[in-house]
């Protein structure tokens, strides 16, 4: 079970944020890789702001939260925002590795597409598998929905968490936990 402690106060202007926790499927890995990549990514508005780890007990790292994005998954349309943000993340070495079409995130008030889903990235300088990742961001999103189903995706628990002032609400399922 997580604790919940109260938020840093750089943190009380983002009322939603969206948290991960070390239990999904997909975070099989661990969340150094991730974190990692958050911490190289830190203030080049690639992917959606890293905002705080989460502890159990204060000491072991469990999971992380990021700002929660009013966005939608990218469609062909947006090619060119999408090989933007995938060229930003490669001008500082950085290869995704497990590109698909919900890799991004295009949120149109800022205009812009972001990337998140760092669980398997890498850094790298070898430009032949920089150039290749780039190449295949148009065959990606030209992809249909059908082929983006997995059966997994029901299962996964992303929770949304509601910064109310410097105190977390977590909402699980129509559940509530606080620590106010």
């Amino acid at each position: 079970m997580a604790k919940i402690v109260r938020t840093p106060s750089h943190l009380g202007n983002c009322s939603v944020a969206i948290a991960f926790w070390l239990w999904q499927p997909l975070l099989s890995s661990g969340l150094g890789p991730e974190s990692a990549t958050y911490a190289m990514i830190d203030g080049h508005e690639i992917g959606p702001k890293f905002l705080a780890h989460i502890t159990e007990n204060r000491k072991r790292v469990i999971g992380f939260m990021v700002e929660s994005l009013q966005a939608y998954m990218a469609s062909i349309s947006n090619l060119d925002k999408c090989v933007a943000v995938l060229s930003k993340l490669q001008r500082l070495g950085i290869a995704h590795g497990n590109l698909t079409r919900d890799s991004f995130l295009v949120v149109d008030s800022r205009g812009r597409a972001y990337l998140h889903g760092f669980q398997i990235s890498y850094t790298t300088r070898d430009q032949g598998v920089l150039e290749k990742e780039l190449a295949s961001v148009e065959n990606i999103l030209k992809q249909s929905e059908e082929t983006l189903r997995a059966p997994f995706r029901e299962k996964l628990r992303t929770l949304s968490i509601v910064l109310e002032g410097r105190a977390i609400k977590f909402f699980v399922h129509g559940t509530t936990w606080t620590d106010c």
